[in-house]
C-alpha cells in the first residue's frame, strides 16, 4: 500500500472547497492503489469523504483524485530535490 500520492493542486483545491462548502467538520482521506476492475484498470487516486460533528453517521463521499500522469518522475525528482518549510514562503 502507498503512503503517498501526487495529485493536481487545482482539482485538489476545487475539491476542498466542495468540502467546506457541505459544513463539514472532518475530512478522511484514503489513498487508493492502482486498480485492475474487469480488465479496465484505474490510476492510483486520491478519496475523500467529510462529515459533521454533529452527524458523525453520515458521510459525504467525493469524486477521486487521479495521480497525475507522470507521478513516478515527479516522486523521483522530489526525492533528489530542496525542500524549503512553508514558513519561507
Amino acid at each position: 500500500m502507498r503512503n503517498s500520492i501526487i495529485v493536481n493542486v487545482s482539482q485538489l483545491r476545487s475539491l476542498i472547497q466542495d468540502v467546506r462548502r457541505s459544513g463539514s467538520d472532518f475530512v478522511k482521506l484514503e489513498i487508493v492503489d492502482e486498480e485492475q476492475i474487469n480488465g479496465e484498470t484505474y490510476p492510483p487516486s486520491l478519496e475523500l469523504c467529510s462529515c459533521r460533528r454533529s452527524e458523525t453517521d453520515l458521510w459525504i463521499d467525493y469524486g477521486p483524485l487521479d495521480a497525475v500522469e507522470n507521478e513516478a518522475e515527479l516522486m523521483d525528482a522530489e526525492l533528489k530535490g530542496a525542500h524549503m518549510s512553508d514558513n519561507l514562503l
